[in-house]
């Protein structure tokens, strides 16, 4: 995870002024930890889970911290926040939307079968007495300064594909962003 994110971070740093803030949320340590747990019990989807590559990698606190810091900015403030979230479409409907690229490796009707026992096991922790379900987000939350230097740590650019480089490069410093 680091080089994608401290090339991201990098990015940012150079397309912002000194004091430029970013602002930012997404999943963090833990987010929907007891739905990607459920998915292991079955012999079936131990098979299917490659090692090394859970299905969704979320940042530690301290972790995207440091790669901020790394990256040229000064933290405001930064959390890590539970933040269940009650499922509109229910539990089977977010896991065939977000976990449509686990469950496609299964045939009919195994497919069937392992998302019933995905559910199953999912039930009581993630589904109250009136039937509504609720996703285990966990959300990292964060408000960080540009450095006053101006600049990213050097080296970190380096790891960006020359693609993401491009539109920052063509503008001048007075067009970057504030």
């Amino acid at each position: 995870m680091d080089a994608p994110a401290q090339a991201r971070i990098a990015g940012v740093a150079r397309a912002l002024k000194p004091h430029g803030r970013l602002v930012g949320e997404f999943g963090g340590h833990g987010n929907v930890a007891g739905i990607a747990t459920a998915l292991r019990p079955s012999v079936r989807c131990m098979a299917a889970i490659r090692p090394g590559s859970p299905p969704g990698s979320f940042p530690r606190f301290a972790e995207y911290r440091r790669l901020l810091e790394q990256g040229g900015f000064t933290i405001k403030s930064i959390v890590l926040m539970p933040c269940p979230t009650p499922l509109e479409i229910g539990m089977q409907g977010w896991l065939q939307t977000f976990g449509r690229s686990f469950f496609e490796q299964f045939e009919e009707p195994e497919r069937s079968e392992v998302l019933a026992e995905v559910l199953d096991l999912l039930r009581p922790a993630l589904c109250n007495a009136g039937g509504v379900w609720t996703a285990d987000h966990i959300r990292l939350r964060f408000f960080a300064e540009r450095s006053a230097s101006g600049r990213a740590p050097v080296g970190l650019a380096t790891s960006m594909p020359d693609s993401w480089r491009r539109p920052w490069l063509a503008r001048s410093a007075t067009e970057r962003y504030a």
